[in-house]
Formats: C-alpha cells, sequence, structure tokens
C-alpha cells in the first residue's frame, strides 16, 4: 500500500472509532436522562435516592420520596389502618422489614420484606406477612443479598 493509502485507511478507522464513541456516550445519556425522569418526583429530583448506588439514604429517605411522589405507604393513618410497625434499619439501601397484625384478633404480628422502588413505591419481597419472626425476615434478605 501506499503512504497515502494508509493514512486513509488510518483515517477511516479513527473515524468509525469515534462514531462508536459517540454513539456509546448518547446511549449512556440517555440511559441516565431514563433514570433521571424515573427519580423525579412531583417534578422535582429525588434527592433522597443515590442513583449510583442504586439505593436510598434510609428509611428517612424512603419515607419522604413514597410522600414526595405522592404515595401514602408511610402516612400515619394506613399503618395505624394496617398495625403496621416499620423497622428502622435498611439493608442495601432499599431493603426494610414490617410487621402486622394477624388478622383482625391481633393474636400476632408476622413480618414482611419490604423493598423501595427507584420512583418511591414500596413493592412486597415475596409473600405479605411471610415470617414468623423479625430474625426470620432479616434472614430472607441476607438471602436476598446473597442472590437467592
Amino acid at each position: 500500500m501506499t503512504d497515502r493509502t494508509t493514512e486513509r485507511v488510518e483515517r477511516e478507522r479513527e473515524i468509525l472509532a469515534h462514531q462508536a464513541r459517540e454513539r456509546e456516550r448518547a446511549e449512556r445519556e440517555e440511559e441516565r436522562r431514563d433514570l433521571d425522569r424515573a427519580l423525579l418526583a412531583n417534578g422535582k429530583p429525588n434527592r433522597n435516592y443515590d442513583i449510583e448506588r442504586e439505593r436510598y439514604r434510609g428509611i428517612d429517605g424512603i419515607r419522604e420520596a413514597n410522600r414526595d411522589a405522592g404515595f401514602h405507604w408511610f402516612d400515619p393513618e394506613t399503618l395505624r389502618f394496617f398495625g403496621s410497625r416499620i423497622s428502622e434499619s435498611t439493608f442495601d439501601g432499599r431493603y426494610f422489614v414490617t410487621s402486622e397484625w394477624d388478622g383482625f384478633d391481633h393474636a400476632a404480628r408476622l413480618y414482611s420484606i419490604r423493598e423501595a422502588m427507584s420512583d418511591g413505591q414500596v413493592d412486597t419481597v415475596g409473600e405479605f406477612q411471610e415470617y414468623a419472626t423479625r430474625a426470620q425476615a432479616l434472614a430472607g434478605i441476607a438471602r436476598l443479598k446473597r442472590g437467592g
């Protein structure tokens, strides 16, 4: 190959590499914008959610995000109606344990694992009142963290 051909081939490689980097950058930017949109609560960023680590900053951060997103999961009236108690500890910044009365006779409390979602909602992991003790629920969270 001549020097001019070599230069042209090299230049084309540079252009292709640059285009690939730009596509990757644009995809990352689009993912970030999608995540930002998901983390908006009533039109303002959710300052309690750590985007990089995909976790909330404690149970207070989860409460505030839920309220800011227009949900009522942590409202005193809601908690009273269901007889809910909330563990102040969070695990991986999104899991926590609750207990509720088993039935209307208030004979026993049963425990559930909850997960705070990035949009402020709270979901039950597994079955509602799946665990007879707090220790069993915490063991369930440990299994989740191990991937099982």
